[in-house]
């Protein structure tokens, strides 16, 4: 519900330059690593068959070096020269053995781990969306709804390509490195010396590379939220910017964000870039040193060829692994940077739970009382202070007052999409934080000043009031609500396909149709916030005909700025200054000369009696 009475604009409406302010807050890349793994636990199953072929794959591969230094020695160099062909044949026997488990270890570790990513990735978007339902209403205050799509979409996305692979690649390189360590050590303590000596540099190389990529991954993934933000305002609000000729600096304001998410993407992907060449420039190195420090045992018969091209093997899979991991540490990067934003969303605060022994409304009447409420969106700015005054049941009761003066604030406490910092709000006499909100929320019908809808036929979006109503039930609701006839005209009816913005009908139009779907709710309290406020005068007749059938046994909260639409309340409350300014009926509020009457004739510059 949109609200009124805050001082400041809320992040929707702020400017681009205070909207895409950078992110301050600190990134914990060990923690959302550690809670991603902890995800993957859940397909132990999986993750066994994924570790034992990958087990498969690097044996195979550490093999093959071995078998390869094993061949070379079947060829003697010395007089008499001579070949052990039937030893020279078991060892290429073996090594093409090595390479096809070597590619069934590859090829099934690959799509099994490719199927837990997924199932992991869709637990995280499908527990973000359900958090999503569950958050209040000031979360989507301080979020653009663009970085939100984006979080579930292509942060997610992010998510399930990186991880699919590079988790078993990382497990796979470890064992690679590790077994090539141990199988150097067993061969020659002399040869793996000099392949350590390259080893430091490698390493600081991939941690100074990889934590300058990670944070330059999260800008990149920040920046990419922020433009699904704007793409999303300037293709929503499309028809203003034409109206107001703004086509201009609408591709400005983009032309900027996307050059700056241009400029990060190239500093990101050319710093990840520099870590492989790197890697492998001093790769290339240790292995020109083992070269030369095996010619030189080979000379002075300390060590046989064989197993100087078996280290030179055994060097070149010690350097792939790092290469790898300095590769995955990068994929990693973006993969990290995107479950931040996600698992930001799981760790929001959700509502506030009900009490213990909080009760189902059963049989309201619909009495409202505010006690003393306090309210403020933002701490000491209050919105509403020590507000005090009460509705009783059937009443239809009208909230008029300036633009933020508090109107929507209130029926926003009332409906507890927001709780008050202090104070009470009693329905038939008892708190509402005495109430479970499931049960509360079937109490109100609202009618909001932007009407909203979902893709579907009319009668769906009708329904989502009330599910169960029959076809007869919707009818009657929309034919209370005057537009019944226009629905019908239609081609199929009740059974059109409407998109979110409803864009077969007019403004007013699709005000009615909201009208008839808090009037199908059939609830005890019916909310008017702005109802009239899209229609013309004969659109607005109508439908104060057809709410006086409508209130007839509910208590009727009506916001207005149209004066002319409270003038029938029960009683008309002016809100302003944070507070209730008077109260009274139409001809009472006339009568003292206050509040109410400076605005009956600063409208309609109508004589003193009204």
């Amino acid at each position: 519900m949109k609200r009124s009475g805050e001082p400041q604009l809320p992040p929707q409406r702020r400017s681009l330059q205070q909207r895409f302010s950078p992110h301050a807050k600190a990134k914990d890349g060990a923690g959302t690593l550690k809670r991603l793994l902890a995800l993957y636990a859940q397909w132990k199953k999986d993750l066994i068959w994924v570790a034992a072929f990958t087990l498969l794959a690097a044996g195979s591969s550490l093999a093959a070096p071995y078998l390869m230094g094993r061949a070379v020695d079947c060829f003697r160099l010395e007089p008499p020269y001579a070949v052990e062909r039937g030893r020279l044949c078991r060892m290429l026997v073996l090594l093409t053995a090595c390479v096809l488990l070597q590619w069934l270890g590859n090829q099934r570790r690959r799509s099994r781990m490719e199927e837990v990513s997924q199932r992991m990735v869709g637990r995280i978007r499908a527990d973000c969306f359900a958090k999503l339902e569950r958050l209040p209403l000031s979360y989507f205050d301080r979020h653009p709804r663009g970085d939100i799509m984006s979080r579930l979409v292509n942060d997610a996305d992010n998510v399930s390509i990186v991880a699919a692979e590079t988790l078993t690649q990382l497990l796979h390189s470890v064992l690679m490195a590790v077994g090539a360590v141990a199988v150097m050590l067993a061969l020659s303590p002399v040869l793996t010396t000099a392949v350590f000596a390259t080893m430091p540099a490698s390493v600081l190389c991939t941690r100074l590379i990889s934590q300058l990529s990670r944070r330059l991954y999260q800008e990149q993934a920040a920046e990419l939220g922020r433009m699904g933000a704007l793409v999303q305002e300037t293709v929503q609000g499309r028809q203003m910017i034409k109206l107001f000729g703004r086509e201009a600096k609408a591709l400005d304001e983009f032309d900027g964000a996307n050059r700056t998410l241009c400029r990060l993407s190239v500093r990101a992907q050319v710093c990840a870039g520099l870590l492989s060449p790197l890697v492998h420039m001093i790769s290339s190195l240790g292995f020109a040193l083992i070269a030369c420090a095996g010619g030189f045992l080979i000379l002075r018969g300390q060590a046989r060829v064989g197993l100087v091209v078996a280290f030179l093997g055994y060097s070149q899979q010690l350097g792939r692994p790092f290469s790898s991991i300095a590769a995955i540490f990068t994929s990693i990067q973006q993969a990290v940077a995107g479950a931040e934003r996600l698992f930001e969303i799981l760790d929001e605060r959700e509502d506030a739970p009900d009490r213990d022994g909080a009760v189902k409304p059963v049989k309201i009447r619909g009495d409202v009382e505010f006690q003393n409420v306090t309210f403020s969106y933002l701490p000491g700015r209050p919105v509403l202070k020590d507000v005090s005054f009460s509705v009783k049941a059937g009443e239809l009761a009208a909230f008029v007052g300036e633009t933020g003066a508090g109107k929507t604030t209130i029926a926003n406490l009332l409906t507890r999409f927001y709780d008050p910092d202090s104070g009470r709000i009693l329905l038939d006499g008892i708190p509402l934080t005495q109430y479970n909100r499931s049960g509360l929320k079937r109490c109100f019908s609202v009618v909001l000043q932007d009407a909203v809808f979902f893709s579907g036929t009319i009668l769906d979006n009708l329904r989502c009031a009330r599910p169960s109503a029959s076809v007869e039930e919707v009818e009657q609701a929309a034919a209370l609500a005057q537009i019944h006839e226009c629905i019908t005209g239609l081609p199929r009816g009740y059974q059109t396909w409407i998109s979110g913005g409803a864009e077969l009908f007019s403004q007013g139009q699709r005000q009615l149709l909201s009208i008839a779907r808090a009037l199908l709710r059939d609830t005890p309290i019916l909310i008017l916030d702005e109802a009239t406020s899209s229609v013309d005068v004969t659109t607005e007749e109508r439908i104060r005909q057809a709410m006086n059938h409508a209130v007839e046994g509910r208590t009727c909260f009506m916001i207005a700025h149209r004066l002319s639409t409270v003038r029938r309340a029960d009683r008309i409350f002016v809100v302003g200054n944070q507070r209730i300014l008077e109260a009274g009926t139409h001809a009472e509020l006339m009568e003292r000369h206050g509040a109410y009457w400076r605005m009956v004739k600063g409208y309609s510059n109508e004589p003193e009696g009204g």
